[in-house]
């Protein structure tokens, strides 16, 4: 299939590694993701899902009993977008829409700390808030402070989108 696609590994580790995603790439070369994964693991490289990558840059240690939070599944949801719109769909998107809505309307970013307490009708669970947003913030959906781990990966899953989904 790479003869007439293109598609050879070394290119498909290449675009990775530029942040393009495997579904992009399978696009963009008209083959299937199932072909892009299986030419990049003959090839010897691991892939990691997107739950996992997203998990891995995620900016605070968030205890496994607040991660079905509402703010904190509606910020995953964002960098989902963010790595391929393709991997947000159906009632996600909307979803997203609202959260982005409100982070744009209230001027807002999203801040993770044990001791901000649930907010009714909002969260409901503890840890999570939406804080003004301050220059220091840089276009970032996430409250930029001393304490938070911000990946160069990270930098991108968690900053404004530059494509808003439909809606906004």
């Amino acid at each position: 299939m790479s003869g007439y696609s293109g598609l050879t590994a070394d290119i498909a580790i290449q675009l990775l590694e530029s942040g393009e995603s495997q579904a992009a790439i399978a696009r963009e070369f008209g083959v299937t993701q199932q072909y892009v994964s299986k030419i990049l693991k003959g090839a010897g490289y691991v892939y990691v899902t997107p739950s996992k990558f997203v998990a891995e840059n995620m900016p605070w240690d968030v205890p496994t009993e607040w991660r079905n939070a509402t703010i904190h599944n509606s910020i995953r949801l964002m960098a989902f977008w963010n790595m391929d719109h393709e991997l947000i769909k159906g009632e996600a998107v909307g979803k997203l829409s609202r959260f982005l809505n409100k982070l744009i309307v209230f001027n807002q970013v999203v801040d993770f700390n044990l001791n901000y307490p649930p907010i009714k009708g909002l969260n409901s669970k503890p840890g999570f808030a939406y804080v003004p947003r301050t220059p220091e913030d840089e276009g970032m959906a996430i409250k930029i402070r001393p304490g938070i781990r911000l990946t160069a990966e990270g930098r991108k899953l968690w900053a404004m989108p530059k494509e808003l989904p439909e809606g906004i």
